[in-house]
């Protein structure tokens, strides 16, 4: 007796899946509890248009690579990336800092000129990459401007900010299309 793919077997009553295609499968990839009925939101590409987000590594050299890129869009991987990235050079930088002075007065200011300079390096891509997941989100590059001051002023802002930052792409917009289809809705 053949099998016979998708069709149901009346005499055992049982029905058999389609073979599993690279298709299939991105089309399943992102599928959520009741995603079945609703059709993908307008902008948003086909699953055949499928890319991965990035990781670790890749933002980090998209990043620098952009350096001073304030246009298109930044997936929600490429700018936590990047933060993370950020934070822990700041923190090494730091103890560094702390541990040199102890050693020595003037090894510690050599520290000191190495951590001040590479953070004005660095103030260019995040502000960059900060505007570019700003534009993600539809949201014009501008924002950055009051945000700042606003969680300067009151600190219980950067909640908002937070949130605002953690939200998946929209769908395309003015500023490019999503740039990453597992980082969409």
């Amino acid at each position: 007796m053949a099998i016979m793919l998708n069709k149901t077997r009346p005499e055992e009553g049982i029905t058999t899946p389609p073979p599993l295609t690279d298709d299939s499968i991105r089309q399943t990839a992102f599928r959520q509890p009741g995603d079945d009925t609703r059709a993908a939101p307008a902008g948003t590409p086909s699953p055949s248009r499928f890319q991965r987000c990035m990781e670790f590594q890749e933002a980090i050299t998209a990043c620098f690579k952009k350096y001073a890129t304030f246009t298109g869009r930044a997936t929600r991987a490429e700018y936590w990336w990047f933060q993370l990235f950020m934070s822990a050079v700041q923190a090494v930088s730091i103890a560094l800092v702390i541990s040199a002075y102890t050693i020595s007065g003037t090894l510690g200011t050599l520290a000191v000129l190495f951590w001040l300079l590479f953070s004005l390096a660095a103030i260019i891509p995040c502000l960059s990459v900060t505007v570019r997941r700003l534009h993600d989100r539809g949201f014009s590059g501008w924002w950055l401007l009051p945000a700042t001051i606003i969680i300067t002023l009151l600190p219980i802002s950067a909640i908002a900010w937070l949130i605002i930052m953690s939200l998946p792409s929209g769908p395309s917009n003015k500023y490019g299309d999503v740039p990453c289809m597992a980082d969409s809705f």
